[in-house]
C-alpha cells in the first residue's frame, strides 16, 4: 500500500476549491493516471479518493479535544 501514498503525494493530498480545501477529484486522478501511465485499478482509484477525503476531514476538524488518529484508544 505504500505505493498508493507515493501516488497521492504526486497527485497532491487535496485540491483548492476557492473556499478552502477539498478532496482530489476523480478527474484529477484520471488525468494523473493517464499522464503518468500509472495503470491504477478502479479499487486503487477509490482508495486514493478515500485517503484524500479522510485527510481533508482531519485537517478541517477544529475540535481541540479530538485525539490524534494515530493515538491508541484507552
Amino acid at each position: 500500500m505504500e505505493y498508493l501514498v507515493v501516488h497521492l503525494n504526486n497527485l497532491g493530498w487535496v485540491s483548492s476549491n476557492g473556499m478552502g480545501i477539498s478532496s482530489i477529484s476523480f478527474q484529477e486522478i484520471q488525468a494523473y493516471n493517464e499522464l503518468t501511465n500509472a495503470h491504477l485499478s478502479p479499487d486503487e482509484v477509490m482508495i486514493l479518493k478515500n485517503m484524500s477525503l479522510a485527510y481533508c476531514q482531519e485537517i478541517q476538524d477544529k475540535n481541540p479535544n479530538k485525539k490524534a488518529p494515530y493515538s491508541k484508544k484507552l
